[in-house]
């Protein structure tokens, strides 16, 4: 069965994807689950690390990490300093640069904007805005609407254009 979130190819008999956690059957309400649905939803945590409520509040953790999923190559380690974070790509002619420069992953190429996103801390959440970029932004396969903030968790794949990072929260 084909997770209409993030078209993950699962086995027919799971009700939640495996690969992001949300319901497979759109008809699937969480506030009411059955007990047999609970224990199905304990045990798939058990054998696929899936967010888990709660995992979107920063709390102690002092860092945020952006590991880019297909290139080996060191991550940025972002210190939660600052409120926002722009992420891009330089650019000299313009005379714009980025808080998070991007270029060394062939941000060009794969489509990042010269003003991509911008992370916002609020509230003890760590958001993603799309700021009207030429490629889109996407959040687990889901594509974000230009300046409407999206809450990140730990662990989510943040797409620019066509470069993925995969994001994580750390002390």
């Amino acid at each position: 069965m084909k997770c209409p979130y993030c078209n993950h190819e699962n086995p027919e008999h799971e009700q939640l994807c495996v690969k992001c956690g949300l319901p497979l059957d759109p008809g699937f309400l969480p506030g009411k689950l059955a007990s047999d649905q609970t224990r199905r939803l304990d045990s798939l945590a058990e054998r696929v690390e899936i967010s888990r409520w709660g995992a979107a509040r920063l709390g102690a953790r002092q860092h945020i990490v952006l590991q880019p999923v297909s290139e080996d190559a060191p991550p940025f380690t972002l210190p939660l300093s600052k409120e926002r974070f722009v992420l891009g790509r330089f650019d000299n002619e313009a005379g714009i640069a980025p808080d998070i420069d991007l270029s060394r992953f062939d941000a060009r190429e794969k489509g990042v904007s010269r003003r991509h996103a911008e992370l916002v801390i609020d509230d003890d959440l760590l958001k993603v805005v799309d700021l009207n970029s030429s490629n889109a932004t996407y959040v687990n396969g889901q594509r974000l609407v230009a300046y409407q903030s999206r809450i990140l968790q730990d662990g989510d794949e943040l797409r620019l254009g066509h470069l993925v990072l995969s994001i994580h929260f750390v002390e």
